[in-house]
């Protein structure tokens, strides 16, 4: 099975579970190797505690044969108490020995010569007992005794020194494999941590194929989409992100499907509904202004309607189109060196008459400044700018056309007295198609394309624009160019 055929989650399930099942065997088999150097460790102390126990044990039945020799040749209490309490330990020391010697090697054999030794031993020590308490005299029991207690010795020696060089063949050989366990304990970490980094790296680069590289195809063709190129092939296999991939590529092909029927119906507007409409509106121009006879009263009032319905229907047509070149990247700037003050003066002329039927004052400033702009297009955004005062402001009200330089950038300014913009609008006001729906807006109703244009036209430029507004006080919108340079004398 290929790695992009695995879904994302067991991708990740691989990413988590394949380590912590190789940290579990690393620490397993290090904690196995640690124990066993424990064992190594622990018979070498538990050798060199035989040892010492039986070179004890050897010490105290010699002392107690010699203890007991001189009580019988002095018959002084001294040699006495020394004897007794020999002959006390003496069968302690033996059964401890046989504890120690059960985790020895060859521990059956050593049991059973130590049961076979230390029991004429302590039988031994008992019949010493009995005939001290008797207190039987004379040289045939000495001799008797004498001679037993130094076959018994001679017997418990060799036994003993058996176990003693049992002890020291196991005490010669633990540090060799106390080292040998060191070694290899070493070299399993240097292994474990050569297996992480491998790990690491491997996981890395399956990790990178199968889903990075992926991820790195479906961001690609975002850009691709934003561009307006042809997307990548779709991702193979049966993943979230394959399924993702082709979900994108189904919704590229529906933005291209709506493209082309939006570029069809833009067709359909420019050749079938805007020339009509530049014809029904020059003719109704015609009627209107009496060149073709004049009309009587009621129909010269229908005419009117007629002419400023078919102005506002072309205007909206106009817009569209506006959008939609700026949109497809056909919106072509003719820039050149204009006068700022030409610009803002064309401007209000354009809609000096409109203010003025409501009795709004229009105030604009001077200046000496020059842009870098289509003045043509620069002046439509001032139209639009206070076209939009003009909705908003009450009767007899005051709009101000200001200009002044900011930096390297000319800024324009429209200020109005109207009610403002609320704060829910001020975010969106830009977008296509939306509207401030307030009461003293009515008179003025627009399409919502308006302030998209302006701010498509300012961004062609190089510009921003922006607004300032608080509830009541009216509104400032403002955009800023690029200046001119000083004319070259």
């Amino acid at each position: 099975m290929k790695s992009f055929d695995l879904r994302l989650s067991h991708k990740v399930l691989i990413l988590v579970s394949v380590p912590i099942v190789l940290m579990l065997v690393f620490v397993a088999t290090l904690a196995a190797l640690q124990k066993q150097a424990e064992d190594e460790i622990w018979r070498e102390r538990h050798s060199k505690a035989v040892i010492a126990e039986c070179n004890s044990l050897m010490h105290n039945f010699m002392d107690a044969g010699m203890f007991l020799f001189l009580y019988e040749e002095t018959h002084q209490r001294s040699f006495l108490k020394s004897y007794q309490s020999m002959s006390q330990q003496i069968p302690v020391q033996i059964n401890s020995l046989k504890v120690m010697l059960r985790d020895s090697p060859n521990s059956e054999d050593s049991l059973e010569q130590l049961d076979k030794v230390g029991g004429s031993a302590v039988q031994l020590l008992r019949k010493a007992d009995q005939v001290i308490d008797s207190k039987i005299e004379g040289g045939g029991s000495k001799s008797s005794s004498h001679a037993e207690f130094v076959q018994t010795s001679t017997e418990m020696l060799s036994c003993l020194r058996k176990f003693i060089d049992e002890q020291q063949d196991v005490e010669r050989t633990n540090p060799k494999n106390e080292a040998r366990l060191r070694l290899w304990i070493s070299q399993w970490l240097c292994a474990g941590v050569l297996l992480s980094i491998l790990l690491a790296v491997a996981l890395a680069v399956f990790f990178n194929r199968a889903t990075t590289n992926r991820l790195l195809v479906l961001v690609d063709n975002t850009y691709r989409l934003a561009a307006g190129k042809e997307l990548r092939d779709k991702l193979s296999g049966n993943d979230e992100i394959a399924h993702l991939d082709g979900v994108f590529h189904d919704m590229a092909f529906a933005l291209k499907e709506t493209s082309r029927r939006k570029q069809e119906l833009v067709q359909m507007v420019t050749h079938d509904l805007r020339t009509p409409l530049t014809s029904i509106n020059a003719a109704l121009k015609i009627m209107s202004s009496g060149i073709s006879g004049p009309l009587p009263d009621k129909a010269f009032k229908q005419v009117g309607i007629a002419e400023r319905s078919s102005d506002k229907l072309l205007n909206l047509v106009n817009d569209l189109l506006d959008i939609e070149r700026m949109e497809t990247g056909n919106f072509a700037l003719e820039l050149q060196r204009a006068s700022a003050q030409q610009i803002v003066d064309a401007a209000a002329d354009s809609v000096r008459a409109l203010l003025s039927a409501r009795g709004i004052k229009l105030v604009v400033g001077e200046t000496d400044l020059w842009v870098q702009a289509d003045p043509r297009r620069i002046e439509q955004v001032l139209i639009n700018l206070l076209s939009n005062a003009a909705k908003f402001s009450a009767d007899h009200a005051r709009v101000e056309l200001q200009v002044s330089a900011a930096d390297d950038q000319v800024e324009f300014k429209v200020i109005d007295q109207g009610r403002g913009v609320p704060a829910e609008f001020q975010t969106a006001i830009f977008e296509r198609f939306a509207q401030v729906k307030m009461a003293d807006s009515v008179r003025g109703k627009g399409t919502g394309l308006g302030l998209p244009i302006c701010k498509a036209i300012v961004e062609a430029h190089g510009g921003t624009i922006a607004m300032t507004s608080r509830d009541g006080e009216g509104s400032i919108f403002w955009f800023r160019i690029k200046q001119a340079k000083p004319e070259e004398k």
